[in-house]
């Protein structure tokens, strides 16, 4: 799983910028590779607090255009993708598995 601070459409680029690209550089070749998108949560209480809460709104008004994204909870994640992908290991796992 990837936070890379880009925008949520895309992923392509997320993941040559921040996983194919460190993979190659350590000449490992995944058999599956995604990147999914997170969850800003700015609400009262959020556990994103400081510097890193400046920096995530910062990110939401320049990327995602949003004027004030303080104290609203953005959730980018496409459950379907992650469930597709699980499925996607889980079947790696069954193949390479020494006990099927």
């Amino acid at each position: 799983m990837l936070w890379s601070g880009r925008k949520k459409n895309d992923i392509s680029k997320a993941i040559n910028d921040y996983i194919t690209s460190k993979l190659q550089k350590l000449g490992i070749q995944p058999a599956l590779i995604d990147a999914f998108g997170g969850c800003y949560d700015l609400t009262e209480g959020s556990p994103i607090t400081g510097m890193t809460r400046k920096i995530v709104i910062a990110i939401m008004k320049d990327e995602e255009g949003i004027e004030n994204p303080e104290g609203k909870k953005y959730d980018y994640r496409d459950w379907e993708q992650i469930k597709d992908f699980a499925n996607k290991f889980g079947e790696l796992l069954k193949k390479y598995s020494i006990f099927s």
